[in-house]
């Protein structure tokens, strides 16, 4: 009957989902020092041909396992603020990493793309934006 019991509460115990701790962001570094920040609101993660596949309620991205660095929980995404223009050509993509875009500068960006959130990528930085035209 007690190891009946304790099965149950076992059982139970891991049907409920994780919660990292309070933590809001999954955070991937790759071999370069590149950051890359998922929320973790129903995530997760498999490995596929050598890939670490992440999902979550934002999309999926795949990172080859032999150019991640480290992975680790954050309180935030560890984006910057998005300067006004550095000047410099943009690669812009959605959340689920799909390229949207090249532009010349940020604000090219700014003006082509639609409402939404994107990650720009410039001068070997990334940086998460939000346009609400």
């Amino acid at each position: 009957m007690k190891k009946a019991c304790f099965l149950t509460a076992v059982i139970a115990l891991m049907t409920l989902p994780a919660n990292a701790n309070g933590y809001d962001y999954l955070t991937f570094e790759d071999n370069s020092g590149q950051l890359t920040s998922m929320t973790v609101t129903n995530l997760k993660i498999t490995i596929a041909d050598n890939n670490l596949v992440v999902t979550n309620a934002d999309g999926t991205l795949q990172f080859p396992i032999s150019s991640m660095a480290k992975m680790f929980f954050a309180e935030t995404s560890g984006v910057g603020e998005l300067p006004a223009t550095d000047g410099g050509e943009v690669v812009a993509y959605t959340t689920a990493g799909v390229r949207v875009g090249k532009f010349k500068d940020i604000e090219a960006a700014r003006r082509s793309l639609d409402k939404g959130i994107y990650l720009f990528k410039t001068q070997g930085k990334t940086l998460k934006t939000v346009l609400d035209k």
